[in-house]
């Protein structure tokens, strides 16, 4: 996976990592915080509304109630 993620990285037009550095922040803290905190808190870094909801569904997804800390942590494997 790590061949994966580089390869990823050096054919990708934009050499910037924030939407992989973004996605482990979102981890660490959905970890520790409800879906509708960690939405807000993470509104402080994507503008568009609708980005916001779909890295919380992704950090939150498998579990079943979303209002509880915790999260999916295999966007962290990928940083």
């Amino acid at each position: 996976e790590g061949l994966a993620t580089v390869n990823t990285y050096l054919s990708s037009p934009m050499k910037l990592l924030y939407s992989q550095a973004l996605r482990y922040l979102a981890v660490c803290r959905g970890s520790s915080l409800g879906f509708v905190e960690l939405f807000e808190e993470l509104r402080s870094h994507l503008l568009d509304t609708e980005a916001c909801w779909q890295m919380c569904c992704r950090v939150k997804r498998g579990m079943q109630d979303t209002s509880l800390p915790g999260a999916l942590n295999v966007d962290q494997t990928y940083f």
